[in-house]
Order: C-alpha cells, then sequence, then structure tokens
C-alpha cells in the first residue's frame, strides 16, 4: 500500500473543513474584551471598524481601518502602523507616535496627539476636539472647526 502523502491528505480534507476553517476574524470587535489580534495589531495585520471603550488601548504597527475611540479608550499608532477614518469620540485619545501614521481623523470631543516622527493627515477637529503636534511631528491638512482647539 502506498504511503500518503501529508500535501494528498490535505487537499482531499480542505474542502470539507471549509474555507475559513482556521481563520480568526479581527473585524467588527469591541474593546476590552474582544479578540487579542484587534487589541494589538501587528506589522501586516489588518484590523476594521474596531469600537474602543474605557480602559482598552488599541496598538497599532499594522493597519487599523474605521475604528472608533470612546470615552477612556486610546489608540497608540507606533512605528510601521496606520490608522485610517478612525473617530476619536469625547474623552477618547489617538497617540502617533514616531513612525506611525493617521489618515482622516475625526476629533469629536477627543484629542489626537502627533509625536516627533508621527504623521497626521487630514485630521478634522470639530467641536471640543483637540489636536497637538510635538516638534518633529508632521501634520497635513488640519482643519480645526468652530469649537475645535
Amino acid at each position: 500500500m502506498p504511503a500518503l502523502r501529508p500535501a494528498v491528505v490535505l487537499a482531499v480534507m480542505l474542502p470539507l473543513a471549509g474555507a475559513n476553517a482556521y481563520a480568526v476574524t479581527c473585524d467588527n470587535q469591541v474593546l476590552p474584551g474582544g479578540s487579542a489580534c484587534a487589541t494589538t495589531v501587528s506589522a501586516g495585520s489588518a484590523v476594521n471598524n474596531t469600537t474602543i471603550d474605557n480602559g482598552a488601548t488599541q496598538k497599532v504597527s499594522g493597519s487599523a481601518n474605521a475604528s472608533i475611540v470612546n470615552s477612556g479608550g486610546s489608540q497608540a499608532v507606533s512605528r510601521g502602523g496606520i490608522a485610517t477614518s478612525t473617530i476619536v469620540n469625547l474623552d477618547g485619545r489617538q497617540s502617533v507616535l514616531s513612525g506611525g501614521s493617521a489618515v482622516g481623523t475625526v476629533i469629536s470631543g477627543g484629542t489626537q496627539y502627533v509625536s516627533s516622527g508621527g504623521v497626521a493627515v487630514n485630521t478634522v477637529v470639530s467641536s471640543g476636539g483637540s489636536f497637538g503636534v510635538s516638534k518633529g511631528g508632521l501634520a497635513v491638512g488640519a482643519v480645526v472647526s468652530s469649537g475645535g482647539l
């Protein structure tokens, strides 16, 4: 009897298991309490639609899209990380650290802080929101609406 090769066994069994049998989704998570892959977004990883609530921090060195940072929550975008279309609500915080980027952030009562070496593009600061850029940080295309700081 010929020996079965692992590739043959896998090719036969995979359709039975389904295409996403081992995939863990990190989309649509609520922190704290959500999946660890949404808490720490590693280089090469991407998450979408994460809600970051009181006491939680999302650490981004991959890609985070359409996150919502609520009161007491924070998002830290570090080297190699990019956060796009983030909404930072009242008392939430987004920190763009050295080598990190934030694109299209809307600050609605929260705070965005860009450290030296960080980049923020097209930030919109609305009423009650605040926006700070450290020496060596870069902000391009920021709009501060009435009541923003």
